[in-house]
């Protein structure tokens, strides 16, 4: 398949549909979680500069996982997996990534 920006098929749909969408369960695992949200982020206030009606983005999961077929982590979202002393810890990556496109947004709003 040929590679489409995210932000031309937003266009599309907004085009299509006519009506807000909203970016459900989006995230990437492992190192590749800052990044992803950043171009995530990019994708939809380019979107949204050409009127695209979008109501915001779920980063997903929130938390790391234990894998459902064996017994690796899964590395995604703002939080780690369980420790042993049943505590979690804050992905600073994500976090500080997530942070600055919060305030990206509150910067610019579209809405």
């Amino acid at each position: 398949h040929e590679y489409r920006a995210l932000s031309e098929m937003l266009i599309e749909v907004a085009h299509r549909y006519s009506k807000p969408m909203f970016i459900a369960e989006t995230g990437s695992e492992g190192s590749g979680g800052p990044a992803w949200l950043h171009y995530v982020c990019d994708e939809v206030r380019a979107a949204e500069s050409l009127k695209a009606p979008i109501e915001g983005i779920c980063l997903y999961p929130v938390t790391a996982y234990p894998g459902w077929d064996n017994s690796r982590h899964a590395e995604v979202g703002l939080f780690s997996v369980v420790q042993a002393d049943g505590s979690r810890h804050v992905r600073k990556p994500v976090a500080d990534e997530l942070a600055r496109q919060q305030a990206l947004f509150a910067a610019n709003p579209t809405r």
